[in-house]
């Protein structure tokens, strides 16, 4: 026996309010005929305490009254009083994360159903036994806490969410608030009720990720319900996995290098783990676009081991397209068996090189200088003649494949024009200029490299012994900080180094020199330079990128708005330096012009996690000037076209999104798009891939109590049986009332009869 509300008993210090009242008492005296009133004196009599209790009985039923309205408001209750269902609370709460995707046997039968399909089972059994004036409530722990039922009598209300409800048609793609803040929300709903028990039933997978979310301000309510309730609330988790925990799972995944060249292999490295308690084989294979890859990759995962998986394939095209590793023999999680990277092969890159000295490169131009014969019938023992200028040598270094007639290249494509002939190119074709020993061109030309570097590209200067300083100045440079020039330096004249001139031996910082600072991917200590340029002055914006082991600048750059200007202060002409003689200089090279290229920049991967907003970097030269981009997603979903604002820092901000394929691109004109597209993919969250099982004990500790565990056929008693007296204080204060009415009503008129008696003698 308890009392379900006993602060009411509180209402008991009332009993003294009628021993008070019937203490007071009223004198009353006979009324008297008398002749005149004058010759009486004033006496006025007030209520007093009177020595002793008037009508005892009658305070008897009034403090009756009083304790039977105490005792009904406190809602005392008796389990043996009643066999019938006690009223109480139940929360029903559905964990709807991505785990609850696995596949298990349906206890009813043999085929598989997922987890959530087991949940709303047993849930339907569960609010199936519940009936007015109980109350039931139904939550779903999905993307967000949603309470598709409130606390309402009876089950119909909950049992039509259950059904009707979206948001439990399938599992979302990851674990949304966490299931301990739709706990919070149960918590609430149930807080401050007075039935004899409170449940709050969770069916979940009862995964370790599924708590792993603990904010605390939901822990704090959850441990004030069950300081306010007591031990009337029941804190129930229904594990629905039934120890299945087998899954093997792609965790991520990566193109090695960020971006692939037409001609080479682009390698996928994937990360595989076995989460489950079991040595598991997995065979795993790529698909590029729709395309499977014959060659399967097999290997042994023991319990909780990871693998990173390289597969490769040969790139002969430039594409944007996504690969895909997945696994031959999907296993009982299916939305961890696949994962999918965005593979661009990049295109070729365009470099125009503009060569001040105007020579004309023959057909027939001769190789000495790099090791290679001049083409022609010349005789074995003729002296041969270097007259390779610079420009030439970069040419032949940044595409030598493609210069001797290789079939494989670098994927750099060079175009070697005149000053005089600029004004006849397309600068928007290409993504480096390179000027190489220009001193002057014509007015427009000028603008037009302002315009092709501020809008996002790239220009390298080489300063050789061809430039006249005075007209490169004039032309290129200006001191003044508010309209800066299109050069970082202020150029001098040729200045001999005898010895020669070596490199700093502390290459810095700089992202271009990285690779060199390990000799085994190349030695810069080898080159040495016999002739450099003076530097008199940096611009204010300018940063060094190489030295000499004098402290001279021999590499400066510049950011101009959106793109950037370098400055070579060596040519690669043979009378100069050692340079163009040696192993390191073509990777030396190539890397500048993948720095100035942007193809060193570290961007944010175009691999998102689902159901969490991310932010991508959009400064392609493709994306230049757009202020909004549209994102949608690819494979027929009915998803409309996100909007995304473009920031001054080239970025957008992506809102989150369901797992799948999208697409990111300049909006539509008349309903087409067209140019750039730029894949992205989003997947389940890889925490829901663990299959740890949660603790009890744990849960218990950070949830203030204890719980119980139970599994899906484990009987969960959620029933009580008893009953409250509330009814019969009831009653019995009605017949109260009525006897003291009665009682009232005959010692009226018995004290009427007696006074009339009294009046007659």
């Amino acid at each position: 026996m308890n009392f379900l509300f006993p602060a009411m008993l509180a209402g008991l210090a009332a009993l003294g309010v009628p021993v008070a009242l019937h203490l007071i008492a009223k004198h009353k005296f006979p009324v008297r005929d008398f002749p005149t009133l004058r010759l009486l004196m004033r006496d006025e009599r007030t209520n007093t305490f009177a020595p002793r209790l008037i009508d005892k009985w009658q305070l008897l039923l009034r403090l009756l009254v009083l304790l039977l309205l105490v005792l009904a408001m406190a809602r005392l209750f008796t389990p043996g009083f009643s066999l019938s269902p006690a009223p109480r609370n139940l929360v029903v709460v559905i964990d709807g994360s991505a785990s609850m995707a696995m596949s298990v046997k349906n206890p009813a039968g043999a085929s598989q159903v997922t987890l959530l399909e087991l949940a709303r089972g047993k849930a339907k059994q569960i609010l199936s036994g519940i009936a007015a004036p109980s109350q039931a409530a139904l939550i779903a722990a999905v993307d967000q806490t949603r309470v598709l039922s409130d606390l309402q009598p009876g089950a119909t209300t909950a049992l039509t969410a259950l059904e009707t409800s979206p948001a439990l048609a399938a599992p979302v793609d990851g674990s949304g608030q966490g299931l301990l803040h739709a706990l919070a929300a149960a918590a609430d709903l149930v807080r401050g009720r007075r039935e004899v028990k409170s449940q709050i039933v969770v069916l979940t997978d009862f995964r370790d990720t599924a708590f792993a979310t603990r904010n605390q301000k939901d822990l704090e309510r959850i441990v004030r319900a069950r300081a306010d309730l007591g031990a009337k609330l029941d804190l129930i988790f229904v594990n629905l996995s039934g120890g299945a925990n087998e899954n093997l799972a792609f965790t991520d995944a990566s193109v090695r290098g960020g971006r692939v060249k037409v001609g080479d292999d682009a390698h996928i490295l994937a990360r595989l783990r076995n989460s489950g308690s079991e040595t598991k084989t997995a065979k795993v294979q790529l698909v590029i676009g729709n395309q499977p890859d014959p060659a399967v990759t097999e290997l042994q995962l023991e319990p909780g081991a990871e693998a990173v998986v390289d597969l490769t394939t040969p790139v002969n095209r430039s594409v944007r397209t996504v690969a895909q590793v997945r696994l031959r023999d999907p296993d009982a999680l299916p939305f961890d068996d696949t994962f999918s990277v965005p593979l661009n092969v990049a295109d070729t890159r365009r470099v125009l090189i503009i060569n001040g000295a105007g020579q004309a490169v023959a057909a027939n131009v001769s190789l000495a200088g790099l090791g290679q014969p001049a083409a022609g019938p010349a005789s074995a023992n003729a002296p041969v003649e270097e007259t390779v200028d610079g420009a030439t040598i970069l040419r032949y270094v940044l595409n030598p494949g493609r210069e001797l007639g290789r079939a494989n290249g670098t994927g750099i494509d060079t175009t070697v024009v005149t000053p005089d002939t600029l004004a006849g190119q397309a600068l928007s074709r290409f993504e480096l200029i390179v000027l190489y020993d220009v001193s002057s061109l014509p007015a427009q030309a000028i603008e037009d490299l302002n315009t092709f570097v501020r809008q996002g590209r790239s220009l390298l200067m080489v300063g050789s012994g061809g430039v006249n300083a005075l007209q490169f100045n004039r032309l290129f440079f200006s001191a003044d900080p508010q309209r800066p020039g299109l050069s970082p330096v202020q150029l001098g004249n040729d200045r001999e180094s005898a010895p020669a001139l070596a490199l700093a031996a502390d290459l810095g910082t700089h992202p271009w020199l990285a690779p060199f600072r390990d000799h085994l991917q190349g030695d810069l200590a080898t080159i040495r330079f016999t002739r450099t340029r003076a530097l008199l002055s940096l611009a204010d914006a300018a940063s060094v990128m190489l030295a000499g082991a004098d402290g001279r600048p021999l590499a400066v750059e510049m950011p101009l708005e959106k793109g950037r200007v370098a400055f070579l202060a060596f040519g690669f002409e043979l009378d100069r330096g050692n340079l163009a003689r040696t192993r390191v200089f073509p990777s030396l090279m190539w890397r500048l012009v993948d720095h100035l290229t942007g193809q060193l920049r570290v961007l944010p991967p175009d691999v998102l996690t689902a159901l969490q907003p991310a932010v991508l970097d959009v400064s392609e030269p493709a994306f230049a000037f757009a202020t909004q981009l549209e994102l949608t997603s690819v494979g027929g979903t009915s998803r409309l076209p996100i909007l995304l604002d473009v920031s001054p820092q080239q970025t957008v901000i992506v809102p989150a999104l369901p797992a799948g394929t999208f697409q990111l691109y300049k909006p539509r004109t008349a309903g087409v798009v067209a140019g750039h597209t730029r894949n992205i993919t989003v997947h389940t969250d890889p925490r829901e891939s663990d299959m740890t099982v949660a603790s009890g004990p744990e849960l218990a500790g950070f949830l203030g109590g204890p719980v119980k565990v139970a599994g899906l056929s484990d009987p969960l008693d959620l029933v009580p049986a008893g009953g409250e007296f509330w009814r019969l204080f009831v009653w019995l204060l009605v017949i109260a009332y009525v006897v003291e009415a009665l009682i009232g009503y005959i010692l009226s008129a018995r004290r009427e009869k007696q006074r009339g008696t009294e009046d007659g003698a």
